[in-house]
C-alpha cells in the first residue's frame, strides 16, 4: 500500500470512528513513515504498536458493539495488515487513548 492509499485509509477510519484524522497522520507519519512494514524492535506496522498493547486495543476493541471492522480484525488481527491497524488506531484514539503514542503529544502541539 502506498503512503497516498494509507492516508485515505486514514480518512476513512477516522470518519467512521471519528477519530482525529490530522493527528492519525501524523502519528503514522512519525511512526511508521506511511510504511506498513516498518519495524522498530519489537514495534511494528503503520502505529509502531507494542505487542501488548496491540494485544489490549484488540481485546477492548472487538468488546465494543460499535467496532465495525471486528470480523475482519478477528480474521486477521495482524497488526501489519493496514486496514488492521488503522482501524484498531482509529478506535483506539477514539476512544481517547491516542497518549499511548509517543509521537502523539507533537501531534497535537502542532494542531494537528
Amino acid at each position: 500500500m502506498t503512503a497516498g492509499q494509507v492516508i485515505v485509509v486514514i480518512a476513512l477510519m477516522a470518519q467512521i470512528y471519528t477519530a482525529p484524522a490530522g493527528q492519525m497522520t501524523c502519528v503514522v507519519g512519525a511512526e511508521s513513515d506511511f510504511c506498513t512494514t516498518a519495524t522498530n524492535g519489537i514495534h511494528e506496522g503503520l502505529g509502531q504498536y507494542n505487542p501488548d498493547t496491540w494485544d489490549w486495543f484488540v481485546a477492548m476493541a472487538l468488546e465494543d458493539p460499535l467496532f465495525v471492522h471486528a470480523d475482519i480484525v478477528r480474521a486477521n488481527p495482524d497488526k501489519n495488515d493496514p486496514v488492521v491497524a488503522l482501524a484498531i488506531m482509529a478506535w483506539a484514539m477514539a476512544h481517547g487513548y491516542g497518549e499511548h503514542w509517543s509521537t502523539w503529544g507533537g501531534c497535537t502541539e502542532r494542531g494537528r
